[in-house]
């Protein structure tokens, strides 16, 4: 495999693109990646996307990511997708592209879309018995941040309280008590 290009590629029968797994896409160089087309994409199995990195991305042309499945950009290590170019992105299939979007920020566009939607009285949530699990999660978020303060903090106390030496018996401010 190491001493693949891409005109090597381009001889490949997209039927033997099925027996890649990761540790062979590792061994690819990425310059054999430009002779990638999109028969050979759709037979390659999800699992070998995960021997990707970027500089292979690259250099696969825009036109071969008409083969690519979401399961594959799933397998896709986040640092490889950071290489892929806008054709590509217009070239995947809609399904894949979004695969992209949820991998990319980490599944919060799927939670964005979720919580987007207001619902009606009597219409179910589309995220099902989760929901009930989100809104306490995110209540018991929006409590824990006040939920430690003890009595005796300075915030109840206040800054009246507080004296120096140098503030008794002195009704004058000389401002040494505020460095």
């Amino acid at each position: 495999m190491g001493g693949c290009n891409s005109g090597h590629m381009t001889h490949i029968p997209p039927e033997a693109m099925g027996g890649m797994d990761a540790p062979m896409m590792e061994m690819m160089p990425p310059e054999a990646m430009g002779g990638m087309d999109a028969p050979m994409m759709e037979m390659m199995p999800p699992e070998a996307m995960a021997g990707m990195d970027a500089d292979m991305i690259a250099n696969i042309p825009p036109e071969a990511m008409a083969g690519i499945s979401p399961e594959m950009v799933e397998n896709m290590p986040p640092e490889a997708m950071s290489s892929m170019s806008p054709e590509m992105m217009q070239n995947m299939p809609p399904e894949a592209q979004n695969a992209v979007s949820e991998a990319s920020d980490g599944g919060l566009g799927a939670l964005d879309e979720a919580l987007k939607s207001p619902l009606t009285d009597g219409e179910p949530s589309s995220m099902g018995s989760s929901a009930g699990a989100l809104d306490s999660a995110l209540s018991q978020g929006q409590v824990q941040g006040g939920a430690g303060v003890s009595n005796d903090d300075a915030t109840t106390t206040g800054a009246e309280a507080v004296e120096t030496d140098d503030d008794k018996g002195s009704t004058e401010d000389d401002s040494s008590s505020l460095a």
